[in-house]
């Protein structure tokens, strides 16, 4: 571990978090993480607790929710809506 964040020193400015970054931190914090993008259409990538991709997905569970902005920089989620019927 100290080889991989002396190689990928991400407690600096300007380094983000990768996707290995964001399943080791949703393994250590038991909570699943989950990261909208629209790079060429919407979806949400799951970082699931458990390390696993689960079949089913508890859309109650409590999670970390965060965007992918501009495919290299994550804001926080603070709305989401689970259904298009949600919005009217």
């Amino acid at each position: 571990m100290e080889d991989y964040l002396i190689s990928n020193p991400i407690g600096k400015n300007a380094i983000w978090a990768t996707e290995v970054e964001l399943f080791a931190a949703a393994l250590l914090m038991n909570t699943t993480i989950m990261v909208y993008t629209f790079s060429n259409k919407p979806y949400w990538q799951v970082f699931h607790k458990s390390g696993k991709i689960p079949e089913v997905f508890n859309i109650h569970e409590k999670c970390i929710y965060l965007i992918n902005s501009n495919s290299n920089h994550f804001d926080v989620v603070t709305s989401v809506v689970t259904s298009v019927e949600d919005l009217k």
